[in-house]
């Protein structure tokens, strides 16, 4: 457990887990180990995160019977502060996302609402790249679009560290009047172009 609170969001590998408590001076037996991580993780909750490669996956049972036998397996440890909850309580409401109260899932929720909010707006914004950008949308946007739209997303990464860099913010308040403004963005942005397709 003390571990991952250690790891400070990095990845570790379930393996050396494994390992650090197999040997000295712990000397745990092999049969033992994944209960004894199972507890660790309740006791830390929503806060560990699992990941199969660079994949965040769902941390459940059948997905840590598989990380403690086989390699590519990665626990990270995330200490939610009350300035992310709050963003996320709000980002939850502001997108209609499903609402269960667990951090690990709200954010889960979140990124698929955020990638339903992308993929649902018009084909032309839809469309727009770097490459081609009829609406002049900002480098921003466009980032933040292929951001939820790609196919495979990590919910924690995509929700409260790239757009952060992406945006260059550095705090959840501001994040949240991103995404508070980015419908008006979008809609000027189309209202603009169909200006200008009229005259």
């Amino acid at each position: 457990k003390q571990l991952l609170i250690e790891s400070n969001g990095k990845k570790v590998d379930v393996q050396t887990i494994y390992k650090i408590l197999n040997q000295e001076p712990y000397g745990i037996r092999d049969g033992v180990i994944p209960i004894l991580e199972a507890l660790a993780i309740s006791e830390l909750s929503d806060n560990v995160l699992l990941y199969f490669q660079n994949k965040e996956i769902l941390l459940n049972s059948t997905n840590l019977v598989k990380a403690f036998r086989t390699t590519g397996y990665y626990l990270a440890f995330s200490k939610g502060s009350s300035e992310q909850e709050k963003y996320l309580n709000k980002m939850v409401k502001l997108f209609n996302a499903k609402c269960v109260h667990s951090f690990r899932l709200d954010t889960v929720s979140l990124s698929e609402a955020l990638k339903r909010y992308f993929l649902g707006q018009p084909s032309i914004i839809r469309s727009c790249s770097k490459e081609n950008n009829s609406l002049g949308l900002s480098n921003e946007i466009l980032e933040i679009k292929k951001l939820y739209t790609d196919l495979n997303i990590n919910p924690y990464e995509v929700i409260y560290i790239k757009p952060k860099e992406i945006l260059t913010i550095k705090s959840y308040p501001q994040l949240l009047a991103y995404f508070e403004t980015l419908s008006e963005q979008l809609n000027k942005s189309l209202y603009d172009y169909k200006l200008k397709m009229v005259n």
